[in-house]
């Protein structure tokens, strides 16, 4: 998503520009209204010049507003193999998604709100979490974690998930699966992260 090997979804490919109460996109106009979920990414790419140390270098940013139809809009700037954008547009982009973040705040919070208000939980990707019973669940697993008993670790559009009670044999396994299969188990926040965090500051207590 962020560093294609050709140049997709740019500013000047997508048309891409925040205008009052909206943005344009492909030529359309549409509202902030319209956005029901945003999904967001931005990384700096790190080179190791020697003799002189670690330099940071091309940055790199991609978001996603889905939109009420299903469509989704996105927008990307960063580094390939044969261009690399410049760091002015980067922070434009990042300056125009924290705005749109704060304008759609509200409603994208409603989302999830309203499932709690009728269900008794909410829904955030294949999890849901019941602020009642101060606990959640995996849906795609079947595990279900207390608040009490787990150990909630933030990693960058992550939340690590284990078992505060969690043996040594359990823990050896579950590293030897880490590293044979990859990956850590737990909760991708790079959907609406914002309020994921909001959320569950409000319902469960916990901030990072």
């Amino acid at each position: 998503m962020v560093a294609p090997l050709t140049r997709k979804h740019t500013i000047e490919q997508t048309g891409f520009q925040l205008t009052p109460g909206g943005f344009t996109y492909g030529g359309k106009q549409y509202r902030d209204a319209d956005v029901v979920a945003i999904r967001s990414y931005r990384v700096i790419h790190r080179t190791h010049v020697v003799m002189v140390g670690t330099s940071e270098h091309d940055p790199a940013i991609s978001f996603i507003f889905t939109l009420r139809d299903g469509t989704e809009a996105q927008v990307s700037e960063g580094s390939t193999w044969t261009y690399t954008s410049k760091a002015e547009r980067v922070n434009r982009l990042q300056a125009d998604l924290d705005e749109m973040c704060k304008r759609t705040f509200e409603q994208r919070v409603r989302k999830y709100t309203s499932q709690v208000e009728t269900s008794g939980f909410y829904q955030y990707g294949v999890w849901r979490f019941f602020p009642k019973e101060q606990r959640f669940s995996d849906t795609a697993s079947g595990r279900t974690f207390a608040l009490s008993e787990a150990k909630l670790l933030r990693h960058y559009c992550f939340i690590e998930v284990q078992e505060r009670s969690e043996g040594l044999a359990a823990k050896l396994l579950r590293r030897t699966k880490e590293e044979t299969l990859g990956g850590r188990y737990g909760i991708p926040t790079l959907e609406d992260g914002d309020v994921f965090f909001a959320l569950f500051a409000h319902y469960f207590g916990v901030r990072w």
